[in-house]
């Protein structure tokens, strides 16, 4: 289990079933503090769900993700996804994966990643999309060089 990209958690040290396994604690840095982290609960696979989602965000955005919780009681960032980057896609990611609860068993996380990454392979599968995502990321390496 990653943290942050300073503190792991090797879950094959623990003795006990880790697919099951409770944290308790802020154990990441400010920004990357996950939901469950957030609101004082026990974390455990969330953390990487987060994890994946911020680091999505700074791709996208070039800026930490910050997120508040919706009148609706859902999890959402600050800053919107444009509709020309593919919203319903981005939104998907962010929402389904900021989302799972921390009551939710790994099996939940495992079928929320997965329907996550049907929904990214799919979508990276259509024609001409392999070039087109290789433009974007030409862009975007040379936008990242700009901006240092």
């Amino acid at each position: 289990m990653l943290v942050d990209f300073g503190r792991a958690i090797d879950l094959k040290t623990i003795e006990n079933d880790s697919l099951d396994i409770k944290f308790c604690g802020d154990a990441a840095g400010e920004d990357m503090a996950c939901v469950s982290m957030q609101e004082g609960e026990s974390w455990c696979y969330d953390i990487d769900t987060y994890g994946l989602c911020a680091s999505a965000h700074v791709l996208l955005f070039g800026a930490h993700m910050e997120v508040f919780k919706d009148p609706e009681g859902s999890w959402r960032t600050k800053k919107t996804i444009r509709r020309y980057w593919k919203a319903k896609l981005w939104n998907a990611l962010f929402i389904d994966l900021l989302n799972t609860k921390n009551e939710d068993n790994s099996q939940a996380h495992i079928d929320k990643m997965s329907r996550t990454l049907t929904l990214f392979t799919s979508h990276l599968n259509q024609p001409n999309k392999s070039r087109e995502v290789a433009a974007l990321l030409r862009h975007q390496s040379g936008w990242l060089s700009q901006n240092k």
